[in-house]
């Protein structure tokens, strides 16, 4: 197992500095603002925490580089599946005399989607 990370600790020292450099008027304000609120924001503690539960519960081999890339881009994933955005599957169904042998069942009470965006002919 991991060791624990301490993403939430970074983030508080982030912000501190963050205030030290704003209060020194060496950055504009409206930029260091904005990072601030992003850093504060309930978004990015969800974001952090997901980040966090995924490194630390998903069994990643190879380089610490490699665990934070994998971490990332399953932490990006999550967030674009809960908002509708999942890579896209393909289905194969194969043709046959009786059709295609399949039924669509829209799911309201699930919140359940289907699309269809194409069909592709077989080459």
């Amino acid at each position: 197992m991991a060791e624990p990370l301490t993403l939430q600790r970074d983030v508080e020292k982030a912000i501190e500095l963050l205030d030290r450099l704003q209060r020194s008027g060496k950055v504009p304000e409206s930029k260091v603002s904005a990072l601030l609120k992003v850093l504060q924001s309930d978004f990015f503690n969800s974001v952090r925490e997901v980040y966090e539960h995924v490194y630390e519960t998903v069994d990643i081999g190879g380089s610490p580089e490699i665990r934070a890339n994998a971490t990332a881009k399953a932490t990006v994933a999550a967030f674009a599946a809960s908002e509708g955005h999942a890579h896209p599957r393909v289905v194969e169904l194969p043709k046959t005399d009786e059709g295609l042998g399949f039924n669509v069942e829209v799911l309201e009470e699930m919140e359940a989607r289907f699309e269809k965006q194409r069909v592709a002919k077989k080459k």
